[in-house]
């Protein structure tokens, strides 16, 4: 089918979002339908649980610094799905996308003629953003998983490089209960013969890699305690964050946190890597594409200037940040106590697959003024429901309701003069946030300097 309008070609894949079948049969297939093209992208793999996006992103950044012409394609979107599919630093094009879906959906209606089968959401975003890849002629392309690594629709390219991010209990019903049966679902992406960095992870989490590494004779560096965290500065529009690593230097990172210094150490690994096997990537590239990175949705700072006139009123800016898990909401707590910024008004939603598990423990640490809201989404959990649990952990709920709008106005009217809030717990959250908020949203991932 010839689509013409954007919305249009975005209810086709929303029309799919049901089939939730996780193995790489559909995708290989697929793809073969197409000729295999995506054999032809160079990919940095990224999969783990905290971290993925803020790697994928950087790493991004840095590549184009050096001169390389780079794709990005990363999940989920915070206010359009054009975000998902990224090359040197711009979204997709809405006549881009029509292009190629219509390109695409013809291929799923021929997969289904001959296996009975449809692509799933997440199978067709990454055809869709391999073939703008392709299209566009990348040098290389990061991807970031969707969901786990071994039947990740990402996990059928064959990578010159792959990073295993921080793991973290996450998607248990889909991945296991147990932190090692999540891991090697992760692992399980490592190929023979291959380069392999690896965060900092927990020892017998790091000892399960590694072991599936070596069983692979694949190549492994491990980016433990490679970086220190510095002084946060305020330039009158965002935050940076200096960093010094172990045998490069001093760094401006434009992500906040000690979280962020890990992240880096690991993008630092991962460029040293890059140049071995013949990337040309000098420091200042290094430098700049950490400080020209910019990945919404993660301790992002929005001013009252950059708000719609109708929501500034008392409110002096908005921290948004997509921590859904303990362990990313105890990296937010850190990140917020370097910052200095205090207590802050809070409003939180969560889905529950990810469910409120020791979320309390750092949300206590946060703020003493909680407002509870829920994520448009089905999996999301209930205001009533998730204020009803936060209380039961000994957190007092000021206000609880479905309504975002009605969450936000609340707290608004609440503040008596201009203060900075917190809304946190989803990205999904903070997208529609950002959506309802915000008088303008920038189609850049990078920023100029």
């Amino acid at each position: 089918m010839r689509y013409t309008e954007f919305e249009k070609a975005k209810a086709f894949f929303y029309s799919h979002t049901k089939n939730k079948k996780y193995d790489l049969n559909k995708i290989i297939f697929f793809m073969k339908e197409m000729d295999n093209f995506y054999k032809k992208i160079p990919v940095i793999h990224v999969v783990g649980t905290n971290g993925k996006g803020s790697i994928s992103s950087t790493i991004a950044s840095i590549l184009w610094n050096a001169g390389y012409k780079t794709g990005l394609f990363t999940s989920p979107h915070l206010v359009n799905i054009r975000e998902r599919i990224v090359v040197d630093g711009h979204w997709i094009s809405e006549e881009e996308f029509c292009r190629i879906v219509s390109e695409i959906s013809c291929f799923a209606d021929e997969m289904n003629r001959k296996s009975g089968e449809y692509p799933t959401f997440f199978e067709l975003m990454y055809s869709t953003a391999m073939r703008y890849f392709y299209n566009t002629g990348v040098d290389v392309a990061v991807l970031e998983a969707g969901l786990g690594g071994r039947l990740d629709a990402t996990n059928i390219s064959n990578p010159i490089l792959t990073i295993i991010t921080k793991i973290a209990y996450d998607h248990p019903k889909t991945l296991g209960n147990t932190l090692k049966k999540i891991a090697f679902e992760k692992a399980d992406v490592i190929r023979k013969d291959s380069h392999v960095i690896v965060s900092p992870q927990r020892k017998d989490i790091f000892e399960l890699i590694s072991g599936i590494a070596r069983e692979r004779n694949s190549s492994l560096i491990y980016s433990k305690n490679k970086g220190k965290s510095g002084d946060i500065t305020f330039d009158g529009r965002r935050f940076y964050q200096s960093a010094v690593f172990d045998n490069f230097g001093k760094v401006d990172l434009a992500l906040i946190g000690n979280h962020q210094v890990e992240n880096g150490a690991t993008v630092i690994d991962a460029c040293r890597v890059l140049k071995k096997i013949g990337y040309s990537i000098d420091d200042e590239a290094i430098k700049i594409g950490f400080k020209r990175n910019r990945w919404p949705g993660r301790l992002e700072y929005i001013r009252s200037e950059s708000l719609k006139p109708e929501f500034r009123n008392n409110i002096r800016g908005i921290y948004i940040d997509g921590a859904h898990n303990a362990n990313g909401m105890q990296a937010l707590k850190k990140a917020l106590k370097k910052i200095e910024c205090g207590k802050l008004p809070v409003i939180c939603g969560v889905l529950g697959d990810k469910g409120p598990r020791k979320l309390h423990k750092s949300l206590r640490n946060i703020t003493d003024q909680l407002y509870i809201t829920r994520p448009d989404s089905p999996r999301s959990i209930p205001s009533s429901e998730l204020a009803e649990k936060f209380e039961n952990c000994g957190l007092h709920v000021l206000y609880y309701s479905d309504d975002i709008l009605k969450t936000f106005l609340q707290l608004k009217n609440s503040l008596t003069e201009p203060t900075d809030i917190l809304i946190c717990g989803s990205l999904y959250l903070v997208g529609e946030y950002k959506k309802l908020l915000c008088s303008e949203i920038s189609e850049q991932t990078f920023i100029s300097l």
